[in-house]
């Protein structure tokens, strides 16, 4: 109603001032235009310049972007983001804001924000911002110059990431200048060496190295200058408490933006604990793991080497052959673990009875060789073989019993009984059964005379014959348990030999003579066929399936036909092949790997599972065994037998386990008869174990009955 009443010179005034605004309004951006084009015509630079460069009016509307900035924020023309709002750059608007009310309060302002692009991508500027002003002082535009550091921060985060990485490693990374002084130092290598970063960095690398030992690094400079990379030194290295260590290393050059060599880096893993499971592993490739002495194929080694000397000297040199006298009774009697113990204690006092130049080696069983270098005549082995025989005249302690064995030594002497190593072992082998014919108890010297032990390879050749015509093979099962569950799992199969005259012999009492006559092969199959055909004859009769381990050897298993011959007896017999296991000794694995592949491979093709036998006793490794299609590994009896008796056997075992674990293999201990080793094995996880703890070899009819009784 107001209104009505103005009257016409209220409206002609209130015209007259809106048209003054106008003219004013006017006249502010004309100076704005004015003041920006003064400001590109001082600083021409700002379309050339790298930096993005924009103009916002103080109510924040764009009025000015250079190339770089347009190419930034992905305009092709600057009439494209004329008149933009500032807001429409920024992911974070609330944050944009407030940055704006800081520059115009403070006059100038650095920072950092996420912006957007005009495809709607993100990414990161660095941007330092400030208040243009005219004559007057006032303010009249905002500018800021942009750097997209999105790159920048990406590496930068790379650089956090591989910081973190290298300092979280269990390695140590360490890296040198060329004059070898340490540059940086992670954790890795303070829990390596025991030095901190703090006491290290700025001293020279050498410090790492024990007085008297070569520095790997005195010819890395000249090398790595030539290769890309040197990896896998292994070196002795000092840490701070004194101690020495293994690490392997890995060097690598350091080169700067241009390519120039400035430095090494290095990267060292402690392989103590590896070095020294191999340096165990390496002695019980040549040692006996129960007697810790020397095994056949380091005397072998011994004998040879003298042998040469001998020649070359005319010197004489003796080698003994020693057996004990029906030490069999003793492990039948008193069982494997009081023969064991036996056998050590014996070890130990043969060791008295000779020179520090001579050596003494268990080959198996209660067979010991006993080499005599550079004697004078047969007087000098007569003086140690009445020793070594009176050794046996006392009693020995096994197990809270005085146990008395004697021995037969038989003795050869170089070179009147042979001029080989393995002729003066098979005539000192003659002479001890000449001695085990003269009543035991006394040695003997090998003489043309003696014809013993041809006389008996003869004669057992015609037994072997006759043995398996007259079908005196007999095939015994040993269960083989599941340590969590205690149930039978499978059975192996076992030859035994029921002799007319000497009654049931075990393998060991004849087998060897079978390998080294070539009857072998015939034994193995017959095992095989029997094992089979009695399994499948268990399942017809309602018994569940149960697998069937048979042992191989290694005569057989690199034979071209072998694959065959399992094959037709799986055939003829029916058997799922599934249910057959085959057992090969780590020695016959070793003798052929490349031939082992490719039979154990064919084997996995048809169903057949194979077993590792005896690992420990030869020298295969794990490297090895995780190249071969297997699924089990046996570890060998000795060990087991060591488990109470000496702390480093528990060691190895346990190790054993874990790296077979590993390798996704099932870990068997044979020979287990005693509880002790049970607690043990089943908290280092063992998989499986058989032994007379549980049962001994058993006939087939007594092992239905067993299978009855542990359903």
């Amino acid at each position: 109603m107001q209104d009505k009443h103005r009257t016409k010179d209220d409206l002609i005034a209130e015209l007259k001032v809106l048209r003054q605004r106008v003219k004013d309004f006017e006249v502010l951006k004309n100076e704005i235009r004015q003041s920006e084009e003064k400001l590109r015509i001082k600083d021409k630079s700002l379309e050339t310049s790298m930096n993005g460069v924009v103009i916002f009016d103080l109510t924040g509307n764009l009025t000015y972007a250079n190339r770089s900035a347009l190419i930034m924020w992905g305009f092709d023309d600057l009439e494209d983001v004329l008149g933009r709002h500032l807001m429409e750059f920024a992911q974070d608007q609330p944050e944009a804001g407030r940055i704006m009310k800081k520059l115009i309060s403070q006059g100038n302002y650095t920072g950092g924000l996420k912006s957007v692009r005009r495809d709607g991508a993100l990414f990161d500027i660095q941007f330092y911002a400030s208040l243009v002003r005219d004559e007057k002082g006032a303010p009249i535009c905002m500018m800021l110059s942009c750097v997209d550091i999105t790159e920048h921060k990406k590496t930068e985060e790379i650089r956090a990431h591989l910081s973190a990485i290298v300092e979280s490693s269990d390695d140590a990374i360490i890296s040198e200048t060329l004059d070898g002084v340490i540059q940086t130092w992670n954790a890795g290598a303070e829990r390596i060496y025991g030095y901190s970063a703090r006491e290290v960095v700025g001293r020279p690398a050498s410090i790492l190295v024990p007085p008297g030992c070569p520095d790997e690094n005195s010819n890395t400079f000249e090398k790595i200058t030539q290769e890309s990379r040197i990896q896998h030194h292994e070196t002795v290295r000092m840490r701070k408490d004194g101690g020495s260590i293994y690490v392997s290393l890995t060097v690598s050059p350091i080169k700067d933006s241009t390519g120039k060599f400035i430095g090494i880096s290095t990267i060292a893993r402690d392989i103590t604990e590896r070095k020294q499971m191999e340096e165990t592993m390496r002695r019980q490739a040549s040692h006996d793991a129960l007697t810790d002495l020397p095994n056949r194929m380091v005397f072998m080694d011994r004998l040879n080497l003298e042998l040469n000397q001998a020649r070359r000297h005319n010197k004489i040199l003796s080698v003994l052959f020693l057996d004990l006298d029906y030490f069999k009774d003793i492990n039948d009697t008193l069982g494997h673990t009081a023969g064991d113990q036996l056998l050590r204690e014996i070890a130990q006092k043969l060791r008295t009875c000779i020179r520090d130049t001579d050596t003494i080696a268990r080959i198996g069983g209660d067979e010991f060789n006993i080499l005599l270098p550079d004697i004078s005549n047969e007087d000098d082995a007569a003086s140690v073989a009445r020793k070594v025989v009176s050794v046996f005249e006392t009693f020995h302690a096994v197990e809270g019993r005085e146990l008395q064995v004697t021995a037969s030594v038989g003795i050869s002497l170089y070179p009147a009984d042979g001029e080989d190593a393995d002729t003066l072992l098979r005539n000192a082998d003659a002479a001890m059964y000449h001695a085990k014919a003269q009543g035991r108890n006394n040695y003997q010297f090998y003489s043309s005379a003696i014809n013993v032990r041809e006389n008996e390879k003869s004669l057992l050749e015609n037994n072997l014959r006759q043995m398996i015509q007259r079908r005196e093979l007999l095939v015994y099962y040993m269960p083989q348990l599941n340590i969590d569950t205690r149930k039978m799992v499978c059975a192996e199969a076992l030859v035994r030999w029921q002799h007319p005259e000497l009654g049931l012999l075990e393998p060991k009492q004849f087998m060897r003579q079978a390998e080294e006559l070539g009857f072998i092969m015939p034994i193995d199959e017959l095992v095989l066929r029997t094992a089979c055909a009695q399994n499948r004859l268990w399942q017809a009769s309602g018994y569940p399936p149960m697998g069937i381990t048979v042992n191989l050897s290694a005569s057989q298993f690199h034979q071209t036909d072998f694959v065959h011959t399992i094959s037709g007896v799986l055939s003829d017999t029916g058997m799922d092949s599934r249910l057959l296991e085959i057992e090969i000794t780590e020695d016959t694995v070793m003798q052929n790997v490349d031939s082992a592949i490719s039979n154990l491979g064919k084997l996995a093709d048809m169903g057949v599972r194979a077993c590792i036998d005896d690992f420990g006793a030869g020298l295969a490794c794990m490297s090895t065994l995780k190249k071969l299609p297997v699924r089990k590994l046996k570890i060998d009896r000795s060990f087991i037998q060591g488990i109470k008796a000496d702390p480093a056997f528990r060691d190895i075992i346990s190790k054993v386990i874990t790296m077979a674990h590993g390798l996704n293999l099932e870990v068997v201990a044979e020979g287990v008869e005693t509880n002790d080793q049970l607690v043990f094995l089943s908290h280092s996880r063992c998989d499986g174990m058989q032994g007379y703890l549980f049962s001994e070899p058993l006939p087939a009819g007594r092992f239905e009955k067993l299978r009855m009784v542990h359903k």
